[in-house]
């Protein structure tokens, strides 16, 4: 009854119980290339057809190190898969895993993990984890706090790259978006979640607060799509929105602007942060169609 210390394992030991030295030498070589450290054994299953000897099935309950952090992990022959699982004796938190892979963790908040998956094709010499993330991340895009929350992480390792991809749900301006945001690079892209809507003024306030406005007097318009990108480590951003309101034009008899499209891209030049926008639409006069654009300026607009 009493606990069975992890023995130290080397491939070439399986390899013996497998009758060929050399069929996982890929799988060695791949896990080294990926960052594995040594393996300790735990629990070895081996399972044989007696109706035929040569098919042979085996499963291998592992401990391995990846880099710096523990894994519990599970190795099946044939095929050579290979998963594991973050070992509840190893804490860890988000900005300490990303940081295991040789990507930028500075501006990442140190969030626990939820869980924590990996799926190895070693022969390939690809790796993938995903993991849940605990707790609510907040980054600034132009003068909005936003909130990410229910955040998911896919990382890649391929031959030429590492990337980590975060899913998460956004909340903007009082509305419910989905986002995603790449690592590295930083960046971030937010779309409104089906459904949802979203005021064109409430938007301008929390992303702009001391920039574009609309003129005094416009009329409210709730946005049903919207598609933002940005990088916060720059402080830049542009987003695309539509909306299916009439807007009354201010002159004419019953104008109304229609098709509404909003543009805005917040940039650096230099020091400086330069914003432009405008809001444009179509409107019917005499059986044609005309386009109306209105630029968005500081402390109002102009329409052409």
């Amino acid at each position: 009854e009493a606990p069975v210390e992890a023995t130290p394992i080397g491939v070439g030991d399986v390899d013996v119980l497998l009758g060929d030295p050399g069929v996982l030498a890929p799988l060695e070589e791949g896990l080294a290339e990926l960052g594995f450290g040594g393996l300790k054994l735990y629990q070895l299953q081996l399972s044989l057809d007696l109706a035929d000897p040569t098919d042979v099935t085996l499963s291998l309950a592992l401990g391995v190190v990846l880099r710096d952090l523990e894994l519990l992990a599970s190795l099946r022959y044939p095929g050579l898969g290979f998963s594991a699982s973050l070992s509840p004796a190893t804490p860890v938190d988000l900005k300490r895993l990303i940081a295991t892979f040789g990507l930028d963790a500075a501006e990442l908040p140190p969030l626990a993990l939820a869980l924590c998956a990996i799926e190895v094709d070693a022969v390939a010499r690809r790796l993938g984890t995903c993991a849940g993330i605990s707790g609510e991340w907040r980054i600034a895009v132009g003068a909005a706090d936003v909130a990410l929350t229910e955040v998911s992480l896919r990382i890649a390792v391929e031959p030429s790259a590492v990337t980590a991809s975060f899913v998460a749900d956004v909340e903007l301006a009082g509305a419910h978006c989905r986002g995603t945001l790449d690592l590295p690079g930083f960046a971030l892209l937010a779309e409104l979640a089906p459904g949802e809507q979203l005021s064109l003024d409430s938007l301008l306030a929390g992303l702009l607060s001391d920039g574009l406005a609309l003129p005094v007097g416009t009329p409210p318009v709730t946005l049903s799509q919207f598609r933002l990108a940005a990088r916060p480590r720059e402080g830049t951003f542009n987003l695309a929105a539509a909306a299916s309101d009439l807007w009354p034009l201010p002159f004419g008899n019953g104008l109304a602007l229609g098709k509404l499209a909003l543009t805005v891209d917040v940039s650096r030049v230099g020091e400086a942060v330069v914003a432009s926008g405008s809001l444009a639409g179509t409107v019917a006069l005499g059986g044609a169609e005309l386009t109306g654009k209105l630029t968005l300026q500081r402390g109002g607009g102009s329409l052409s």
